[in-house]
This record gives C-alpha cells, structure tokens and sequence, in this order.
C-alpha cells in the first residue's frame, strides 16, 4: 500500500512540474513575441515638419551624389573617347545588366524619414500650413532631383558594362585614379598661387594704408601747428592790447567821472 501511494505521489508531482513548465513557456513564448513585437512595430505617420525634414535631406544627398555621377559620366566618356570606343559605346541601347540599387522616389523618401526618426520629433515654429507648402514644394524638386539621379545610375552602369565588356575598365580606373590625383595637384597650386598673389595685394593694401596713414598724420600735425602759431600770435595780441589798457588806464584814471556815462548822477 505505501508503495502505491509513493508512486502515485510521484506521478503527481511530475504531473504538475510538467504542467508548470508547460504555462512557463507558453507565457515565456507570448512575452517573446509581445517583445519582438514592440521591437519591430512601425513608427507612425510623419508629420509634415518631419517630412519636411526627410526631404531637405534627400535633396542635400542625391544632389551631391548627381554630381559626382555626372562627373563619372564625363570621366567615363573621356576615356572611351581617347580609346576610340565612344561611337560603338553610343550606337549600344543595352539597358543595365543588373541595378540592385534602383530606387524609386516613394521608397527612397520612406527610408529617409525612417532614417530620420533616429533624430527626434521636429520642433518647427512654423504655421502648419507654410509647411504643408514647403512639403509640396520640395517634394516636386526632390522628384526631379531624383528622377535624374537614377537616369545617371543607369548610364553609369551601362557605361561600365560596356567597358568591362571591352576589357577596358580596369584601365578606366587607373586612368580616373591618374586624373583624380592630377586634379587635386593643380587645385593645390592653384590655391597656392591665390594665396601668393592675396599676399601680395595684402602687401599692397598694407603699404597704401601705411601711405594714407602717414599722409594722414602729416596733416594733422601741420594743422596742429599751425593752431599753436596762432595761440601764440593771439596771446603776443592779448598780451599787448592788455599792457596798452592797462597804460591808458593809469594816464586817464583821473578822467573816469568826466566820460560818456556821465558817472557824477548828480544832474537830473
């Protein structure tokens, strides 16, 4: 008898054990997937200050990165034309063996403002409606900027299909690093050469200014002596007009109730 209440003991035990872990990992599993959840949910619409933002920033990129791929194109269209490939390269309509980096503007501006989320709200002062406009309109300019990026994409790539096709592009890119190194040398002496020549107008402006300032001076002390000289000859004069009062004073002191004013009073 107390074997079988032992045994059913232990199946009881077991029992539960089992059931406890079964709700632990059931619970685990929800949390985990409450977790992964919140993790991978979806930020919420963009407001407009925020879209504003996203698209200030893809202006700023694609146009920096059109440039350097219409500097490319033109690189590119140098070389084939001093390796007489440029008319074949031309008379080809071969579309891009493969752009994995195409993009179209709606995705492109959806990763940005995600991208941006990382930044924080944006606090904008601004009346909501000016920047719903501002949104319009830099959206129909990111567009165009846009538009043109891919289409230099899509020539670049062509261009270097074609030449790895001809066997050239590696030779394209030494030729380009060639360049690129030749370029950077004459801007470093062309703004050596501007440094030189602002020195010498500094100079120049320098030695006018110094000129200017001494002509300056010079009059300045020519005025002050002449003001000095006139001090004098004013104080010689009051000097002497004050010595010839004080002589008609004293020989006519005793005429001084017998003037003009008639100083007595005593008429009336």
């Amino acid at each position: 008898m107390s074997i079988c209440l032992k045994t059913f003991a232990a199946v009881s035990i077991l029992g539960f054990v089992a059931t406890a872990d079964a709700q632990f990992a059931k619970k685990a599993s929800i949390g985990s997937a409450n977790a992964q959840s919140a993790a991978t949910a979806e930020p919420g619409p963009a407001s407009p200050a925020e879209q504003l933002r996203a698209l200030q920033h893809m202006n700023e990129a694609a146009g920096d990165h059109l440039a350097a791929s219409n500097q490319r194109i033109k690189q590119m269209t140098e070389y084939l034309s001093s390796k007489g490939l440029l008319d074949e390269y031309k008379s080809t309509s071969n579309p891009p063996k493969m752009l994995p980096q195409a993009m179209g503007f709606q995705e492109a501006f959806e990763v940005a403002i995600k991208h941006d989320s990382a930044l924080g709200p944006v606090d904008s002062d601004m009346d909501p409606a000016m920047v719903s406009r501002e949104v319009a309109a830099y959206t129909t300019m990111v567009k165009s900027v846009w538009s043109q990026y891919q289409d230099a994409m899509v020539t670049v790539q062509r261009m270097t299909d074609f030449m790895n096709a001809k066997g050239c592009f590696d030779g394209y890119i030494s030729w380009a690093g060639d360049e690129k190194t030749k370029m950077r040398d004459e801007m470093v002496a062309s703004a050596h050469e501007r440094a030189e020549a602002d020195k010498k107008k500094d100079a120049t402006r320098e030695a006018e200014t110094e000129k200017d300032q001494k002509a300056a001076w010079s009059e300045y002390h020519k005025h002050h002596q002449e003001m000095l000289d006139t001090a004098w000859q004013h104080y010689k004069f009051n000097d002497k007009m004050r010595l010839q009062y004080y002589k008609y004073s004293q020989e006519y002191s005793h005429g001084y109730w017998n003037n003009y004013g008639d100083s007595y009073g005593d008429v009336y």
